[in-house]
């Protein structure tokens, strides 16, 4: 949040407190879901893969993203998604400076959580080159999906461990990401 501030207002600009920019994101998020209502959408697919994976006793679901808390969980609340979720393992982008942190920390979090589980394998699922590369940096695996900006091959070039075209092969996706 201070990088793009800095970025807005100017290298030197008063950066306003913690608690004051996240009341300010959460105004403005709630000024803008009924836009988000019109324009944005489920993905096909997204639903059965998150219910398919959420029934897996040996898989732990959880956001990471560089949206503030409040925001994700509005987006993802408004679309009936957020209960496939652990939302105590999340990271958010207020939390940590760059994707890699923050895939680290929701790490960090799962194995607090969940000390039982001797050995956790974690997969990130994305739709950019940058999530497939901070996965790598974060030495884990990625699933790339291309339902973004990146395209299959930018996907598969960047080191993908899988990459789909969407999510509508709910076998093929589950499979990849519990292999």
């Amino acid at each position: 949040l201070e990088e793009m501030f800095r970025r807005r207002c100017g290298e030197h600009a008063r950066l306003p407190s913690s608690e004051a920019v996240l009341l300010a994101l959460e105004s403005a998020m709630d000024r803008f879901l009924p836009e988000l209502a019109n324009r944005a959408y489920v993905l096909p697919g997204a639903v059965e893969v998150l219910a398919t994976l959420h029934e897996r006793p040996d898989l732990i679901q959880c956001v990471v993203t560089g949206n503030v808390r409040y925001s994700a969980w509005k987006k993802l609340s408004s679309f009936g998604l957020d209960g496939w979720l652990d939302w105590r393992c999340s990271s958010f982008g207020s939390e940590a400076r760059s994707r890699r942190d923050l895939i680290l920390l929701a790490c960090h979090r799962m194995r607090s959580l969940y000390s039982t589980h001797s050995s956790l394998v974690t997969t990130l699922i994305g739709d950019t080159v940058n999530e497939v590369l901070a996965a790598k940096s974060a030495g884990m695996r990625s699933i790339a999906v291309a339902t973004g900006a990146d395209d299959v091959d930018r996907l598969w070039r960047a080191g993908a461990d899988a990459v789909f075209p969407n999510l509508t092969d709910l076998q093929a996706v589950v499979s990849a990401v519990v292999e």
